[in-house]
């Protein structure tokens, strides 16, 4: 039957103050034992015997005995208030909740395992469920207190056995759940929160799952728990456990049992970013976690990782992938030494950018599963897993027998029709080579170590520079007879053949490329070319738990890069510095010109600027896309009938909100002058007139203290009457240009940028010129004070002319270079620092390929002081 307690718990607030009573009214500080089934004692929460208000645990409490499996504590919760039995707020910081093996069981309905797995849809779920949680957490942190602990509890029945909150930013205090056993709930767990351990608990014969990572969620532990027969509903979607969008949580040593009832299907644990929900955007891809120690025993599979990729669930209008791409943007996660035995998958992996390394298989029909959903996987690295077989899944047909168990027909999938002829997979081995499979198929399939072309098995550069010399000869003799493993990242690559030894072995690598280097001109990748940049601070929370928050790039390409059904688009794709994609937007079938980033409305953190190469209606406007949205959040100059040039953001209404406005340049025909929009407020703009020469180029930012705001600095398309390329500086709103640069150069611009450096008190221009010196890119900083560049910027990996530049910041920069950047000029222990104080970098995207592969983007960075000092990092873009 209906109840009318679910009713309520949809009117009223989670743990609403106005229907709970604190236990210390009844215990004081503590003292006694609980027994929340006496109605006299506990008569406050009762009504006509049934309880109907939640205990708001404010002190430590022991349950009373006498309440087992045989004889479970089963209270008449129909008329129950809020939905919740116990909850823990800020008034039970640090209460231990010690529930003395108590078994408390809500069900109406009790149908056996086998029944349920076989006839759930029969049931009326309020009936299984009857309230919506046990208990319900929210604990802001308060370090003067003790953690807080509930233990030794059985849990059956409830929507959620335990549920926990936790605000976007709010870090929660400390909660251990030890010792307790759920059973037959829709989900055991629901974690919104943070700062959580949950440690040798019994998580089985749960209807939807084990347990559920919400949105945000991060830094929870799981440590030796028992997971079985979770998701007897057999959906497609859960298993075990559920991640989404959860981040920096630890997975270990836990053991998921061989299922008493075979049913369809089981699944371990599934990794995947959701649908927004209600217009909400996932922020965080499922990144960062360390799932290692594991045991499964027969499963269907073990871990899905990426488990949503090319799925649309548009079951409900608010409820969808706001991209409508089907992306599920898993990441950076560690999976180790794992065991699976009699499993049909060990690891179906559809994220780029994963490990998998030092798991065991007994009776797994297969173990590695690389799954290319769209046009691109990359970035898989698998360790340790000599003699293990890997498969490729290219097309849907690949997987007709176990379709079921990753889509169903609630799910629209959005991949058909992408050939295999059109798809990439990069997957490497450092050590412990796995059996990859003789493909003679029409993919690129690469086992390079990285995804520059021709990287090989790796290029044994110990000093980062990318040469092989005395630099790096000297750092082998440091470790020299030490050991070493992951924790100190292999001797910091003196280990060459990580065997965890520095010894002949290494040195003889070492001498067989002496006085090479290593080309990291190019990379792999498919679909067209990117034709521009914009780099910013689109994932604003990437810094959490780890204080680092480095830019993203945004790339447009002059082809379509993304197919859904059968249809091509044009979308603005953002990559981390690394080429992982974290987030896209602008799903279009028109191709894009030109963007911008800035901080254009209140959203959190960047917004994209972008304009059409060809007329939509008749109109060239101006949209404004937040990240992870098909669809933009403003549309300006939308009569504007002139084919727009470029874009440029900064703070140039200097006395308006704070927010950034977008400045405007026009094609051939159109008009001769620098328009200014602001996003937030299409009342306010302004024009800067009096331009002699058509800008090719514009950017935005403080170029000179004399005025308030921020300036444009342009390169011009053609030269002036006496035949000079200038780079003119100009205020906002103002006649003509303010300044010049580059009174005399002959030499024709390619693109401009502006940036932030160490020591100067202006931002600076970044200018590149149509010209290659001594076979490098000619890339030089100007500000509005001197006519000739402060220094050129000539990168000796970049040996082609530049079509696009963008000013930019990483926080993050090692001692020792890693695999896509290098140091050049100059080598000190404290590399990374080093580095990062000579202020921003600047992002490069060259005008052609370097060679038959794809134009990657370059990050570099000078010494201000010394240009022979230089950075440069490789960041693939691939669709």
């Amino acid at each position: 039957m209906k109840r009318i307690g679910l009713l309520l718990v949809i009117l009223l607030p989670l743990g609403s103050a106005v229907s709970a009573l604190e236990v210390s009214t009844v215990l004081g500080s503590g003292g006694g034992t609980f027994d929340p089934w006496n109605t006299t004692r506990w008569a406050a929460w009762y009504s006509s015997g049934k309880l109907v208000k939640q205990f708001d645990i404010d002190c430590n409490i022991t349950f009373d005995g006498g309440y087992d499996s045989s004889n479970p504590w089963e209270p008449d919760i129909s008329q129950h208030e809020t939905g919740y039995m116990f909850s823990l707020t800020n008034s039970g910081r640090g209460v231990t909740v010690d529930g003395s093996y108590t078994f408390i069981d809500v069900r109406d309905s009790k149908p056996s395992l086998g029944t349920l797995y076989n006839y759930y849809s029969w049931y009326d779920e309020d009936d299984l469920f009857p309230l919506n949680g046990c208990f319900y957490v929210a604990q802001y942190n308060n370090s003067s207190y003790d953690v807080t602990t509930i233990e030794h509890l059985w849990m059956k029945g409830f929507r959620k056995g335990i549920h926990t909150e936790c605000g976007d930013t709010s870090t929660r205090h400390p909660l251990v759940i030890d010792g307790c056993q759920f059973r037959h709930c829709r989900w055991a767990m629901f974690l919104k929160s943070n700062n959580t351990t949950i440690q040798n608990c019994g998580i089985k014969r749960n209807a939807k799952g084990g347990v559920y990572l919400e949105n945000k969620s991060y830094n929870i532990t799981f440590l030796n728990n028992e997971f079985q027969d979770n998701n007897y509903e057999q959906s497609y979607l859960y298993g075990d456990i559920a991640m989404d969008s959860s981040y920096f949580n630890t997975i270990q040593g836990n053991e998921h049992q061989a299922p008493v009832i075979s049913g369809t299907f089981h699944c371990g644990i599934r990794l995947y970013r959701n649908m927004g929900e209600s217009d909400t955007l996932r922020e965080h891809a499922v990144h960062h976690n360390l799932i290692c120690d594991n045991t499964f025993d027969g499963y269907s599979i073990a871990y899905d990782v990426s488990s949503r990729e090319a799925m649309e669930r548009n079951y409900d209008s608010t409820v969808r992938d706001l991209s409508y791409e089907g992306r599920s943007c898993v990441n950076r996660n560690i999976f180790e030494n794992n065991e699976i035995t009699n499993t049909t998958i060990g690891f179906r992996v559809a994220g780029s950018g994963n490990t998998i390394q030092g798991n065991t298989f007994s009776s797994v029909s297969k173990p590695i599963v690389l799954h290319c959903a769209f046009y691109s996987l990359y970035e898989v690295l698998i360790n340790d897993q000599a003699g293990d077989d890997v498969y490729y899944w290219f097309e849907n047909s690949d997987f007709s027998s176990y379709v079921d168990w990753f889509y169903s027909s609630s799910s629209r999938v959005l991949n058909e029709n992408i050939s295999e002829s059109s798809k990439l997979i990069h997957a490497y081995s450092q050590y412990g080579t796995p059996d990859w499979p003789s493909y003679s198929g029409s993919a690129e399939v690469r086992h390079d170590a990285s995804m520059i072309a021709n990287s090989g098995s790796g290029f044994p550069d110990i000093s980062g520079d990318k040469y092989i010399d005395m630099s790096d000869y000297s750092l082998l003799v440091n470790f020299w007879n030490q050991s070493c493993d992951e924790d100190d990242e292999f001797c910091y690559g003196a280990d060459l053949n990580f065997d965890g030894y520095v010894d002949d072995d290494d040195y003889d690598i070492l001498v067989s490329y002496w006085l090479e280097s290593f080309n990291m001109k190019e990379c792999y990748g498919i679909a067209g070319a990117p034709i521009d940049i914009a780099v910013g601070n689109f994932w604003v929370d990437e810094d959490r738990d780890t204080g680092i928050d480095d830019d993203e790039i945004a790339v447009i390409w002059n082809a379509p890069i993304s197919r859904i059904d059968s249809t091509d688009y044009y979308s603005i794709i953002i990559y981390d510095k690394d080429g992982i994609e974290v987030n896209r937007c602008g799903r279009s079938t028109v191709p894009w010109q030109s963007i911008v980033a800035g901080d254009f409305t209140s959203r959190t953190g960047e917004e994209i600027a972008a304009v059409p190469s060809n007329a939509v209606g008749g109109y060239y406007p101006v949209y404004i896309f937040a990240r992870g949205r098909m669809e933009p959040d403003l549309t300006l100059c939308s009569t504007n009938t002139d084919a727009i040039q470029d874009l440029a953001a900064g703070d140039f209404y200097s006395s308006g909100d704070g927010y950034d406005e977008v400045a405007i340049t026009y094609e051939g025909g159109g008009p001769m002058r620098i328009d200014f929009i602001k996003p937030t407020d299409t009342n306010w703009s302004a024009s800067t007139t009096s331009i002699s020469v058509r800008p090719l180029a514009i950017t935005g930012g403080n170029f000179s203290n004399s005025y308030s705001g921020d300036e444009i600095a342009a390169i011009q398309s053609v030269p002036n009457g006496s035949g000079y390329y200038l780079l003119r500086f100009y205020d906002v709103g103002a006649s003509g240009h303010f300044y010049l640069a580059e009174n005399s150069n002959t030499t024709p611009f390619t693109a401009i940028s502006s940036v932030s450096v160490d020591g100067v008190s202006v931002d600076m221009a970044v200018a590149a010129k149509d010209a290659i010196s001594f076979g490098c890119c000619v890339i030089g900083y100007y500000t509005a004070t001197q006519t000739t560049a402060h220094w050129y910027a000539e990168q000796s990996t970049i040996g082609t002319k530049v079509r696009a530049l963008s000013g930019g910041q990483l926080n993050e920069i090692y001692p020792r270079m890693g695999r896509y950047e290098k140091a050049e000029g100059f080598y000190n222990s404290d590399l990374g620092d080093t580095i990062l104080g000579w202020g921003g970098q600047v992002a490069v995207l060259p005008l052609n390929a370097q060679g038959d592969h794809s134009r990657p983007v370059f990050w570099i960075s000078n010494n201000p002081y010394d240009s022979d000092e230089k950075y440069l990092r490789v960041t693939p873009v691939t669709p």
